[in-house]
């Protein structure tokens, strides 16, 4: 499915999963964002190196503040995360 910058967006996993596997620290409990919607704000037109077989990444900016749900966020972005595609779906 191609997505594109200011589609709204609903997460439906993270990382393939709707739950994680085995114990994770609470900042890092990306899960709590399925169900959660956002837009798209960037679009990366090819995989992550680390991960190439996930597919292509979006950065969504949620509209959930993400620091009152304690996640840990990497972006200058307020609000926003890099998620794969396949964890998304278009609303």
């Amino acid at each position: 499915m191609k997505y594109n910058i200011n589609d709204k967006v609903m997460m439906k996993s993270f990382f393939g999963s709707i739950k994680p596997d085995g114990k994770i620290e609470d900042s890092e409990n990306y899960w709590k964002l399925i169900g959660e919607y956002g837009k798209i704000i960037k679009v990366r037109n090819s995989p992550h190196p680390a991960f190439p077989d996930k597919g292509n990444q979006v950065l969504i900016q949620f509209d959930k503040n993400l620091n009152e749900l304690g996640l840990e966020v990497h972006n200058k972005e307020k609000n926003a995360l890099w998620i794969f595609q396949s964890d998304i779906t278009h609303t």
